[in-house]
């Protein structure tokens, strides 16, 4: 038994023990806060985090660009892009992407651009390319549509 002085060490320990835990897995598997994470088609991606603050993981997923959108519900941020990545850390989500300027042609794209992950280790490339055609499928987001908004964004297109 444990006496009354030790608790709340013990308390202590496996709440440390928990954030460590929580730190290591990956996002998707729901140990995020619900009132941070995001959902795009039943799939949990991290909080919205400015592009220079971002901390991908280092495994297979998703990612949502985002702009601030205040009518966008029930958070305040709405996609303009979905992705995918073999390897989440090792592909650049930056001025060099192929669609970096159709991202910043956004209206809303002033107020900052924001990306969240959703990790998915183990996970195939031909799947993940059928999740994203879902998710923008659902979303239509501006920069991955060729012939919605994104098509008058400055002319570009593709």
């Amino acid at each position: 038994m444990v006496s009354a002085e030790r608790l709340p060490r013990l308390a202590a320990r496996r709440a440390r023990r928990a954030r460590t835990r929580e730190a290591t897995l990956p996002l998707s598997f729901g140990l995020v806060s619900p009132d941070r994470a995001v959902r795009y088609g039943g799939w949990l991606f991290s909080a919205p985090a400015s592009f220079a603050g971002a901390r991908a993981p280092t495994c297979a997923g998703l990612y949502a660009v985002q702009v601030v959108n205040p009518t966008w519900t029930p958070c305040p941020f709405e996609p303009i892009y979905f992705g995918h990545a073999g390897s989440l850390s090792a592909h650049a989500i930056a001025a060099a992407h192929h669609a970096f300027g159709r991202w910043i042609a956004h209206p809303r794209a002033g107020t900052g651009l924001f990306v969240s992950y959703a990790a998915l280790p183990c996970t195939s490339d031909e799947v993940l390319r059928n999740i994203v055609v879902g998710l923008v499928t659902t979303y239509r987001p501006a920069a991955n549509v060729n012939d919605g908004p994104a098509r008058g964004l400055l002319g570009l297109a593709g």
